[in-house]
């Protein structure tokens, strides 16, 4: 009898094995996606946080060559959402931080045709202009000013950086739903947090 069920057990074994070596590839296939978007992001929100800082710093340009880098955050934040990784206020945190460095891009754009020899130059309406983007640029800024940073950069943080105890936590939540699927098939209809 013990050798005719080392067929079965094998078989029961190899299947248990396979699901978990595939369950474990797509895991950590998933983490590393999701690491990269959450350091893409970060590195863009630094990026833009630190030019806007440059552009209120350097009074000898009013209007700079440089844009701020806002290429990838949409593939990003589509990604994340695709995930479940975003919260509705988690989502509006990082798009207020983002279209505001767009606005900021426009505004250095219009300053620029402004310098032109062919634009349509003001005198009235250029330090107007100027004003506004000095403007954008401290809500994108590190500081009490820099609150659409400040919220944007929360969001990633608490997401970038899952510690070990979350990992646990994880973990420990799949325990639990092994446990029950182990009740359920073995017909046990005690609870164990009861007794």
């Amino acid at each position: 009898m013990p050798v005719e069920i080392w067929g079965p057990v094998g078989v029961l074994a190899g299947v248990v094995l396979g699901f978990v070596l595939s369950e474990l590839k797509s895991w950590l296939s998933r983490r590393r996606r999701l690491r990269s978007l959450w350091g893409v992001l970060r590195a863009e929100l630094e990026a833009c946080r630190h030019q806007a800082t440059v552009h209120n710093t350097d009074k000898r340009s009013t209007a700079p060559l440089y844009r701020l880098p806002v290429l990838a955050w949409q593939d990003c934040v589509r990604g994340l959402i695709a995930d479940g990784q975003l919260s509705q206020s988690e989502y509006h945190d990082i798009s207020r931080f983002f279209v505001q460095a767009q606005d900021l891009n426009r505004g250095l754009n219009l300053v620029s045709s402004f310098l032109k020899p062919s634009g349509p130059y003001d005198d009235c309406k250029f330090p107007q202009l100027y004003g506004r983007n000095v403007e954008y640029a401290k809500l994108l800024m590190r500081g009490e000013e820099g609150e659409l940073y400040t919220a944007a950069l929360h969001v990633v943080e608490r997401h970038a950086s899952l510690g070990w105890m979350t990992r646990v936590g994880r973990v420990c939540q799949s325990m639990r739903s092994l446990e029950c699927l182990h009740q359920l098939l073995h017909g046990l209809d005690r609870n164990p947090e009861r007794d």
